[in-house]
């Protein structure tokens, strides 16, 4: 990563059944140099609903500007018979970036 860092800016992996980011250092100087999301699935799992992710991306720079992530309600589901997501999380509200 560190010989390409100037073109790989960050990385974008699914299907876990959890959501996290890695943050990518650089090999001798430990500096941030890129991040990878790494998105839930949209299967369920036990204790953790669907979920989707939207990604928007600055056009010029290529660079991730806002990430969101969308969890089905399954509770809600089930009690009315119809499909319901929720905005979860807003990595810049939540994270304050």
């Amino acid at each position: 990563m560190d010989r390409y860092q100037h073109v790989i800016r960050w990385g974008m992996y699914a299907h876990i059944h959890k959501e996290q980011f890695q943050v990518q250092t650089d090999m001798i100087t430990k500096k941030p140099i890129g991040v990878n999301f790494i998105i839930g699935s949209g299967t369920t799992f036990q204790g953790k609903p669907p979920s989707f992710n939207i990604l928007y991306i600055d056009p010029v720079t290529m660079l991730p500007v806002q990430f969101e992530t969308h969890a089905f309600d399954l509770d809600h589901a089930n009690k009315y018979d119809e499909p319901k997501w929720d905005l979860k999380l807003n990595y810049t509200e939540t994270y304050g970036m």
